[in-house]
C-alpha cells in the first residue's frame, strides 16, 4: 500500500536510492542538504518534504519549504512547492494526488514559480491558481549574448564586450561606486511592507539565517551592500550569473549606480547579471540601461482551500525574488 511519509533518519537510505535514480546532482540525496534546504532539523521527522512510498520503497517526493506570504499587512503561513517526482511504473496511480493533497494539509496556501509544462499541467488539475510575479531582466556582458537575446546570432561578435559594459565601466573611472559590502544581519532591504494591490514572501530573521548565509558546498550565500545614504541591494553568483535578489534602486541614477557596482564584482567580462523589475517604472527604466526583457512575466501559482483568500490574491500581483523560493538551491 502507497502512503504518504515525512522524510526522517529511517528513510534517508531509501531517498538516496530514489534520488539516485532520477538525479545526477549529489546534493539532491544527501541528507543535510536535504533538511537545511526545508528548513528542518537534522535527524528529526521533516514534514516539508514528502515522501510517497510503498512499504520500504520510495517511489515519490515533494518538498515544500515554508514561509511567510504577507497580504495586506498580515502574516500568513505558506510554502513554496518544488522538486516533485514519481518512479515512472507508479505513475498515473495517484501518487501525486496523495502527495499534494498531504502537503496541502500543511499549511493555507501553497504556491510555486515558472513550473515546467508537465508539473504545471498537473498542479492546475489539483486546483492551482496563477499570478504574475514581474518581468525577468537579463544584462549580458558579451555582444554576441546580447544579439542572441534578440533572437540574432553572429558568433564573430561573441567575444566582444556588451557596448553598455563597456560604457558603464568608463564610467566607474570617474566615478567611484559608493556601496560597500555588509555582513546579512545588518541588511535591512529585506523587511519589506508591501501596499494593499502586491504580497509577497516577508523575509524575517528566521528567514534571513536560513536563506542568506552559505552551506557547505552546495551554497555560495546571499551577498549585501548598502550606501551611506540608504540604498542597498543584494544577490548571488551561480556560475557566471550574478542574480540580484532585492534592491532599493528605483530612478535612473540609482540603477545606473547600483549596475556599476555590479559590474565591478567580477574582474572578467563573461557571464550575466539577472534582475526582476519592481514595478512597471524599474521595467522600463531596466530597458533603457541596456537590459534585456525575457518573453513572459515570472508565473506564480499558488493553491488554497479557502475561498475568500482565494478571491483576494486573485486581485493581487506577487512581489517576487530569487531568494523566495528554492531557484538555484
Amino acid at each position: 500500500m502507497i502512503e504518504i511519509k515525512p522524510y526522517g533518519p529511517e528513510w534517508e537510505k531509501a531517498h538516496s536510492d530514489f534520488a539516485l535514480r532520477h538525479w545526477t546532482k549529489t546534493r539532491r540525496r544527501i541528507p543535510s542538504y536535504i533538511y537545511w534546504k526545508f528548513r528542518s532539523k537534522p535527524g528529526v521527522s521533516t514534514h516539508s518534504f514528502l515522501l510517497a512510498v510503498d512499504g520500504s520503497k520510495v517511489i515519490g517526493q515533494f518538498g515544500v519549504i515554508p514561509v511567510w506570504l504577507q497580504v495586506e499587512g498580515e502574516r500568513i503561513a505558506a510554502q513554496w512547492a518544488c522538486d516533485l517526482m514519481i518512479d515512472p511504473e507508479y505513475r498515473g496511480q495517484g501518487v501525486a494526488q496523495l502527495l499534494y493533497e498531504a502537503a496541502h494539509a500543511n499549511c493555507p496556501i501553497t504556491l510555486g514559480s515558472d513550473p515546467s509544462p508537465s508539473a504545471s499541467k498537473s498542479m492546475k488539475r489539483m486546483g492551482y491558481q496563477s499570478l504574475s510575479g514581474g518581468f525577468k531582466y537579463v544584462f549580458p556582458y558579451r555582444l554576441g549574448d546580447l544579439l542572441r537575446y534578440k533572437k540574432k546570432s553572429i558568433p564573430v561578435l561573441n567575444w566582444i564586450p556588451n557596448p553598455f559594459l563597456v560604457a558603464v565601466r568608463l564610467f566607474s573611472i570617474f566615478n567611484r561606486s559608493l556601496y560597500q559590502e555588509i555582513s546579512p544581519n545588518k541588511y535591512t532591504s529585506h523587511k519589506t511592507s508591501f501596499d494593499l494591490s502586491v504580497v509577497g514572501i516577508e523575509q524575517d530573521d528566521s528567514f534571513v539565517a536560513w536563506r542568506y548565509p552559505s552551506f557547505e558546498n552546495y551554497y555560495s550565500g546571499v551577498r549585501c551592500f548598502s550606501t551611506n545614504f540608504g540604498l542597498s541591494f543584494s544577490g548571488y553568483f551561480q556560475n557566471d550569473r550574478f542574480y540580484v535578489a532585492s534592491y532599493t534602486a528605483q530612478t535612473y541614477k540609482e540603477l545606473w549606480k547600483m549596475l556599476q557596482h555590479l559590474l565591478l564584482l567580477k574582474s572578467n567580462s563573461q557571464g550575466s547579471i539577472r534582475i526582476l523589475a519592481s514595478n512597471h517604472l524599474v521595467d522600463k527604466r531596466l530597458r533603457r540601461l541596456g537590459f534585456i526583457r525575457f518573453g513572459t512575466p515570472t508565473e506564480i501559482i499558488f493553491y488554497t482551500a479557502d475561498l475568500s483568500l482565494k478571491k483576494l490574491l486573485l486581485t493581487k500581483t506577487f512581489f517576487y525574488t530569487y531568494i523566495d523560493s528554492d531557484e538555484n538551491i
